[in-house]
């Protein structure tokens, strides 16, 4: 994966370099999807650099695998490259630093397959984290204070009022999942939310990295062990299991 990396980070930098200054859009084509999502010529480029570059050859396992890109993808097939070139469009549109590059490479549908491969990128910062850098964490069951990374959009729009009181969790507004979830794996808070659904492009990378250092992935607080669907909804959280029973605030 290292030489798979240093192309990609060198691509989308010089790409990166003709459309943004100074975190702010320039020239940047930018258009609506049907579902009036955000979508921009580097979400094509990205998507286009990766396909290619794993149909190459030059890393064999990824030759094999079949495509899902969010910008394009048919069947849900494995084994399977499940990619969203840019997570947190919004975020890169607006040149706020919270947006990734979501990579994952899965052999099977098993969130713990030891073949797994994940990368998250952070093009404006130049945050990197992947399968190899993570470590398993200590699951500390009596620690007293937890922190949490929520969406921007579900934050500001009143979606946890009731859950910033609590006096023992912490909510902080982050843009991407991918990068929220990146941050989690390496240690920056210690759950991650949602209240919106999301694709499996949004999140398998990071769920990997999660998976890969001890933190499991739930959906209304049932353990999701494949990721063989491209929409999950209801309430996601990612944390370690200690801390579940606390987490249920985010039921009421």
């Amino acid at each position: 994966m290292d030489k798979f990396k240093k192309y990609i980070t060198v691509e989308v930098g010089e790409k990166l370099k003709e459309v943004v200054l100074n975190n702010h859009r320039v020239n940047l084509s930018v258009e609506r999807k049907p579902d009036r999502s955000l979508v921009t010529e580097m979400d094509y480029f990205i998507s286009q650099k990766i396909k290619d570059y794993c149909q190459s050859g030059l890393e064999p396992i990824y030759k094999v695998a079949h495509f899902y890109s969010e910008e394009d993808h048919g069947d849900l097939n494995y084994p399977a490259i499940i990619l969203d070139p840019i997570d947190g469009t919004f975020e890169f549109v607006h040149g706020i630093p919270q947006c990734s590059l979501s990579f994952s490479y899965m052999e099977t549908p098993d969130v713990a397959g030891a073949e797994n491969h994940a990368w998250v990128f952070n093009p404006y910062t130049g945050f990197s984290i992947d399968h190899k850098q993570v470590l398993a964490g200590f699951d500390y069951e009596q620690k007293p204070f937890l922190s949490g990374f929520v969406s921007n959009t579900e934050f500001k729009n009143g979606l946890y009022k009731n859950e910033i009181l609590s006096p023992t969790i912490s909510l902080a507004p982050v843009g991407s999942i991918a990068f929220k979830l990146a941050l989690l794996a390496s240690g920056a808070c210690d759950f991650v939310v949602s209240k919106k659904p999301k694709n499996i492009w949004d999140i398998a990378a990071g769920t990997i990295l999660c998976r890969k250092s001890g933190i499991f992935f739930y959906q209304d607080f049932k353990e999701v062990r494949l990721l063989n669907t491209q929409s999950y909804d209801g309430l996601l959280l990612w944390a370690r299991p200690s801390f579940l029973e606390r987490l249920k605030i985010f039921q009421k």
